[in-house]
């Protein structure tokens, strides 16, 4: 087994290897405690995760964790860790050579993801596939359908598109919903388990999105489009991420 050391001249990541995070010492009431963190890439070459499996070795034991980029801790199995051992972890995480270390790693497993599908470019453009788009799509008005709901009495199409998040601080994997009426609209945040929150939450709005979602999550393309963009942000907040690394660094960009 091949094991690699973390540093800042690492300049990929591959399947199958171990990455060496360093050694770390916890001292404990009846005296220290050295581990010494042994890390690995996803191995599914079909995945666009970038989770990292991360070994602890101390003393002969192996404890085995993964670590997401919302830097939770947890177990082999994805399950949350109990309180005295995320305790532990938290203490290593906060030291700068672990920051320094996963960083790396993190940005060059992203930026592995971003060549495979070839996202690397200077500009983040999502394509969606036309298949995927609702009757009454316009790519030069950026409306990917039209949603019938009852309003009022009547059955009317309201244009509609699905935009990220635009806080340029904000890594959130949120949709919004714009459904047009004429020359306005309302907006509505689509989070990753389907849950629904208006943007200007009044009775009106929230009468009108209950609607809409009932309309939307009945139709499997919508659904589709949903799950695709989804996907699309995770690489586009990779693509931020290194191009903000790069940035931050003075490292030229690949």
């Amino acid at each position: 087994m091949e094991i690699r050391k973390v540093y800042e001249g690492l300049a990929e990541v591959e399947r199958g290897a171990t990455y060496h995070l360093g050694h770390y010492e916890v001292d404990f009431q009846d005296g220290p405690l050295r581990f010494q963190l042994h890390a690995f890439i996803c191995s599914d070459a079909s995945c666009l995760c970038d989770e990292l499996q991360i070994n602890w070795l101390a003393e002969g034991t192996t404890f085995h964790t993964w670590y997401n980029a919302l830097r939770e801790w947890r177990d082999q199995n994805h399950e949350v860790l109990k309180p005295e051992l995320l305790e532990i972890f938290r203490i290593v995480e906060k030291t700068e050579v672990f920051q320094e270390r996963i960083s790396h790693l993190q940005y060059l497993r992203r930026k592995q993801v971003l060549e495979e599908t070839g996202k690397m470019g200077d500009i983040f453009t999502p394509r969606i596939p036309k298949e995927l788009l609702l009757e009454g799509a316009s790519a030069s008005e950026g409306l990917m359908g039209k949603l019938r709901v009852q309003e009022k009495g009547k059955l009317r199409a309201y244009p509609f598109g699905l935009e990220f998040c635009g806080d340029p601080q904000c890594f959130c994997d949120n949709l919004i919903l714009v459904v047009h009426e004429g020359t306005d609209h309302r907006s509505f945040v689509i989070d990753a388990r389907d849950q629904w929150q208006a943007e200007e939450d009044t009775p009106v709005n929230g009468r009108f999105m209950t609607k809409v979602k009932a309309k939307a999550m009945r139709l499997d393309r919508f659904k589709k489009l949903l799950a695709f963009l989804r996907g699309e942000r995770r690489l586009h907040n990779y693509h931020r991420y290194v191009q903000g690394y790069h940035a931050n660094s003075g490292r030229p960009k690949p």
